[in-house]
């Protein structure tokens, strides 16, 4: 950013000295955050500070004077510059906050993804062993059928048959109930992911896209934030 100062620059107030030059001088924001003032062929000079400059650095300080007598305010001039540099700052921080947000997910998502394998695989387990009876007591029921030529045998089939009817019955209830459980807590727990697992920018949910897919992707294709 730079601003043209004259009795024809672009200054914000008018300037009709008539020993300042139509373009006397250049105020300049450097990178590293300094200003620095450049006289461009001035006929009565630019001085800083009392000395006449070509370039030399200034400040809010520091006393400018255009020719033999007119001061020029350059805290005046300096204040777009300031705005700016804050304003700067603010954005900054405001992308680093949003960036340390962001990274946050990486623990949703893993925890997410936890926590649905193991919905998945304490269904797999409790199912195994609500059906285990039902495996005995069709083992035995077939043992039975093997040895049914023996006379004790002959005595207990009816009983080992209604046993499997009720290990079956009892199995399948616990199967269904099982099955019936889990689209609760994966309902539950992706109602919470969505709440959770949302763009720091505008709160939208992101869907459920892997985290590093998000990383790669750099932005919210929503709101447009950046993310890294």
């Amino acid at each position: 950013m730079e601003i043209r100062i004259g009795r024809e620059g672009d200054q914000a107030f008018q300037i009709t000295d008539k020993e300042v030059s139509r373009k006397h001088a250049i105020l300049r924001s450097l990178p590293d955050g300094t200003y620095q003032l450049e006289d461009v062929d001035s006929t009565y000079g630019t001085f800083v500070n009392g000395q006449k400059i070509i370039k030399a650095p200034v400040n809010s300080g520091d006393v400018v004077r255009l020719g033999s007598q007119y001061i020029l305010n350059i805290s005046l001039l300096l204040a777009p510059f300031e705005k700016e540099k804050e304003e700067k700052k603010e954005l900054e921080a405001k992308e680093k906050q949003l960036t340390a947000r962001f990274y946050l997910l990486e623990k949703v998502y893993e925890d997410y993804t936890a926590k649905k394998i193991d919905i998945q695989r304490s269904l797999a387990v409790k199912n195994f062993y609500r059906t285990l009876p039902m495996i005995i007591s069709s083992l035995l029921f077939g043992l039975t059928m093997l040895f049914d030529h023996s006379g004790w045998v002959a005595s207990i089939k009816p009983f080992m048959g209604g046993l499997m009817i009720l290990f079956i019955g009892i199995s399948t209830f616990q199967v269904y109930k099982g099955q019936k459980d889990q689209p609760a807590k994966m309902e539950e727990l992706n109602q919470q992911f969505m709440i959770d697992y949302v763009c720091p920018g505008c709160k939208n949910f992101l869907g459920y896209i892997p985290f590093k897919s998000l990383v790669n992707k750099k932005q919210c294709l929503i709101c447009k934030c950046k993310w890294v």
